[in-house]
This record gives C-alpha cells, structure tokens and sequence, in this order.
C-alpha cells in the first residue's frame, strides 16, 4: 500500500483528508457534519487496520469467489494453481469451486447493481460473464483491482466475517 495514502481516508469513493473539516464542491467549501467526521474516523481506523494488516487480503476467494475467479485466478499459472491446490488440500479446491457455482447460478438469478460481477445468459443459454471491457489487462492488473474492490468492501464495512467492534 502506498504510503502516501496513509492519512486519508475514503468518503464515497473520494479521497479525502480526514485533518480537513470542510469539503468542496462547485458551490465553495462547506463544513461537515459530525456525523460525516465520525464516518471519515471509522474509515480511517479501518484504512489504518488494512496498513498493518496486509495478511487480511490474503484469505478473501470466498469472500467473492466470482470477482477472485476473473480477476486473480484467470491469470494463474498452472505450477501457481497447482501450488494453491496442494495448499488447500482437495476439499479446499472442491469448496472453491462449489462456492464459485453457487455465486454463479446467484448472480443469474438475482443480479446485483452493487456487485463488482455480473453474469447473464447468451442467445443459446450459456453463461456469458463479462464485457470486454471489464476484463484486466494483466496479472498485477487483475491483483489491483481485486485488492481495491476488498479494500473498499471493508472500508463501507461490508465484511460479515470481520469483529469491526474490536
């Protein structure tokens, strides 16, 4: 993580510095609420968890098993997945791979505006996952944009296996 980054903090998907008790917008600077202090504070303290705790990112497949599978796995190598594999043991692949149909046949049923992944059915009824502009150009790519959707998804306090009260 950039270090550059460390005393800001996300409000919305802006940047901001937390220090600065005015926002800006077309109409001139105006004060912020107490309430949007206190939010800028959380994301802040989240940002700061993130900072000192890179391992976080490292156990999220599941969390989002889809974007995971078209943004990091795609770009696997086969000596990098068997690796993975023999770290995860058989269940462990058996689990990804169930979860990654489940999200699948979800996201068909039950598309999400919110969602990073959508899937929908082509002319013959196959899956049809993404347009082309939506896929990474590469690994580190694909890394980025995986880690930035996980970082974001944690700021907002989306992550349901997290004790964000600790």
């Amino acid at each position: 993580m950039d270090k550059s980054l460390t005393p800001m903090t996300l409000e919305g998907d802006d940047l901001i510095h937390a220090s600065q008790p005015f926002s800006h917008s077309i109409e001139g600077p105006r004060e912020r609420s107490p309430e949007a202090m206190a939010r800028i504070k959380v994301k802040n303290r989240r940002m700061r968890y993130l900072n000192t705790h890179p391992e976080y990112f490292s156990s999220l497949e599941l969390v989002d098993p889809l974007a995971y599978d078209r943004l990091v796995r795609r770009f696997q190598t086969s000596a990098e997945r068997e690796e993975e594999g023999r770290r995860k043991g058989y269940s462990g692949v058996l689990e990804a791979d169930l979860w990654r149909s489940e999200a699948k046949m979800e996201a068909l049923s039950n598309p999400s505006k919110t969602s990073l992944m959508t899937y929908r059915r082509g002319q013959d009824g196959e899956i049809l996952a993404e347009e082309k502009d939506d896929v990474p150009i590469n690994k580190e790519d694909g890394l980025r944009k995986w880690r930035k959707e996980m970082e974001l998804r944690f700021l907002r306090g989306d992550d349901e296996d997290f004790e964000y009260r600790q």
